[in-house]
């Protein structure tokens, strides 16, 4: 996690080659781990695009999706303290510097900057709501609202179903078709600034060549043809006798509608036969693990851990999901997690879900 990030700009091609996009870099790596108060002093450059445009820094902290003051943030060495709000809790920052050439085109480059907590006392995680599907009697769903262990769910089956059976709430995606089960979380948490978890545990799966099995979060239900951004996915494909698990995440500008671009790619031993997927969330940050031969969910690990550790997990800034209003999971118009399964062409996929959970952390 070091060199100069990806951009997060969209360039568009000017009639008449008025201009080539601008390339913009920064001093300090993607990702700085270190502790409160942080002295956040890049300095900024440009390749490429037309000379003599502007610049703006913009940072904002994770915890409360607050705003922090920059000192010369027009120029190319902008500075600030980065302070903890709570630094027994830890935080993030959110630091976007945009370039913007005189023909109006932009690139941009962020550094998100983590801080361990402390240790104080009284931080740790709650379970926010759960459901264990090998106890619940639904019947076959049908599409749209399912109420399930008192908690609303959303079904888009497509021509697949989801019903319960005797090992836990049975998916089974048709021919051409995506099965979706998701549910909005944001009412249930207390903060969306602060970490939470999402969790699914899963147990016999087959999967059709090209098919995949996983889990989502999302900024809205409108996941159908294209993606609302900004959104990631953490799930099983397989292609051929390979099976693959991937993390994805949605390009381009928040709000707009995108594909998934796979951030990670690793082949399993062999086909899954029982799994926990997990989505951790800390203001503008997401990381997602696969966790494979258990049903069991695991205890959730301290967010400070989770999100040095990249060896794990693949970890996104949600910030580089879009250039406004700047991506931060505080600024979401909904965060939904969901339940996917299917693929395109004539192929299916099913598995059991058997344990569903949400946490939070504070």
């Amino acid at each position: 996690m070091s060199g100069r990030p990806t951009s997060t700009a969209t360039r568009p091609d000017i009639p008449g080659g008025a201009g080539t996009s601008p390339v913009a870099a920064s001093t300090l790596a993607t990702t700085v781990d270190d502790t409160s108060p942080y002295a956040f002093a890049p300095t900024l450059s440009v390749s490429a695009g037309t000379p003599g445009g502007t610049w703006a820094t913009v940072i904002t902290r994770a915890s409360d999706a607050s705003s922090v003051s920059v000192t010369d943030s027009t120029t190319t060495t902008p500075t600030a303290t980065l302070t903890a709000a709570t630094p027994a809790d830890g935080d993030a920052f959110a630091c976007v510097s945009t370039y913007t050439d005189p023909d109006g085109l932009t690139d941009a480059v962020e550094t998100t900057v983590r801080m361990a907590g402390t240790g104080g006392a009284g931080a740790s995680w709650s379970d926010v709501e759960s459901t264990d599907f090998t106890t619940t009697s639904t019947g076959a769903l049908s599409g749209g609202t399912n109420t399930i262990d008192g908690l609303d769910w959303e079904a888009d089956l497509n021509s697949g179903t989801i019903t319960d059976d005797a090992n836990g709430l049975r998916f089974i995606s048709a021919n051409s078709s995506f099965v979706f089960l998701q549910r909005d979380v944001q009412a249930v948490l207390a903060d969306v600034g602060k970490p939470w978890r999402f969790a699914v545990a899963f147990d016999d799966f087959t999967i059709d060549d090209g098919a995949n099995v996983g889990i989502g979060v999302y900024s809205s239900t409108d996941h159908s043809g294209t993606v609302r951004i900004p959104a990631v996915q953490l799930r099983c494909n397989r292609s051929g006798a390979t099976y693959n698990v991937q993390g994805l995440h949605s390009t381009g500008a928040v709000g707009g509608n995108s594909s998934f671009t796979v951030a990670g790619n690793v082949a399993l031993g062999g086909a899954p036969t029982s799994a926990v997927l997990e989505v951790y969330g800390w203001g503008t940050m997401l990381a997602m693990r696969w966790h494979n031969g258990t049903a069991t969910i695991p205890v959730a690990a301290s967010p400070e851990a989770v999100f040095a550790d990249d060896t794990n997990y693949w970890i996104t800034a949600a910030g580089t999901f879009g250039t406004a209003p700047g991506g931060a999971l505080a600024n979401w118009p909904d965060i939904w997690v969901s339940i996917i399964l299917g693929a395109g062409g004539a192929v299916s996929a099913q598995a059991d879900a058997l344990d569903y959970q949400m946490e939070e952390y504070g």
